[in-house]
């Protein structure tokens, strides 16, 4: 059972209270931009009417881009020209028109400086890219790095075999980073697993020990008090059971929930402790949909 005072509510609103444990955020790193959207429209500098691409400016914040293959195209970076017109398309490094421009710049055969390795499996994606110049190798990891690299390039063309021995290292890098993902996924689906199995079981003690302070009418023994319950001929001794199934036997009393148990019991008239003791906030409880965390995908019930 994980430290109560870290799983105690603290939105102050006591429906959500019921229900809902907060839980302390998850901090992430993030990584410096490969590519801005700034960089984006100023590599459209690079597309010269010599390669064949037709590149126009229409209004303020978009650019008319047409080439060999490629249908004219409103392309944009500006979120206002986007939302202004309907036929204007992102100008991002995950639009399919701007991938078909990319693709369409590539010759049979062509072995440029820029080595980019890559390898998807599934949702996970990556890309190594590697600047190789007079046999020499350097790793790319922002336009920023490759932008003066192209500027300075002299024309020669790298030697194949150095070539395709860096175009294999840069895969097997992606392949690297693509598995570190996965475990990484693995790992925050675990805990986010944990953080809900942690939070089902939590409500389900807080139901059982209101509804103990309800039968007995104080905080002193609660598990003396659910195993009187669970002995006597009663409806409720079945519900019992199945809380002790969620809680893998017979639980701690953390001292913070004795605490609000007694606050409760004190808050409570007499008539709705005897609708307590109907059990159903302990049947909503062991009926919490967070519980399906624990389960297969098999034994996820179907619609």
């Amino acid at each position: 059972m994980p430290d109560w005072h870290l799983l105690k509510p603290k939105s102050g609103r006591p429906i959500v209270a019921e229900v809902y444990v907060e839980s302390d955020p998850i901090s992430h790193t993030e990584d410096a931009a490969t590519l801005t959207r700034a960089q984006i429209v100023g590599a459209l500098a690079y597309l010269r009417p010599e390669f064949g691409y037709r590149i126009k400016q229409g209004g303020a914040r978009a650019w008319e881009i047409a080439g060999p293959g490629l249908r004219k195209s409103m392309l944009s970076a500006e979120l206002k020209a986007l939302e202004g017109d309907e036929k204007i398309e992102p100008l991002s490094p995950f639009s399919g028109r701007v991938r078909e421009l990319a693709e369409s710049l590539g010759r049979p055969g062509e072995r440029l400086p820029l080595v980019v390795g890559s390898f998807q499996r599934g949702a996970f994606r990556a890309s190594v890219a590697y600047w190789l110049n007079a046999g020499q190798s350097a790793r790319i990891s922002s336009f920023d790095q490759l932008r003066p690299l192209v500027d300075g390039w002299n024309g020669t063309y790298p030697d194949p075999g150095e070539w395709q021995q860096l175009e294999q290292k840069a895969q097997q890098e992606a392949l690297a980073v693509v598995e570190a993902r996965e475990d990484l996924a693995v790992k925050r689906g675990c805990a986010a697993m944990e953080r809900q199995l942690a939070a089902a079981r939590l409500r389900v003690l807080r139901e059982l020990g209101r509804y103990l302070v309800c039968v007995a009418g104080d905080t002193a023994d609660l598990n003396r008090t659910l195993y009187e319950q669970m002995n006597r001929d009663i409806a409720s001794a079945v519900r019992l059971k199945s809380c002790l199934d969620r809680l893998a036997g017979l639980p701690d009393w953390p001292a913070e929930l004795i605490r609000e148990l007694g606050e409760f019991l004190q808050q409570t008239t007499p008539n709705q402790r005897r609708a307590r003791l109907l059990g159903s906030e302990i049947d909503a409880a062991l009926e919490d949909p967070r519980w399906n965390a624990a389960m297969t995908p098999a034994d996820q019930p179907t619609a």
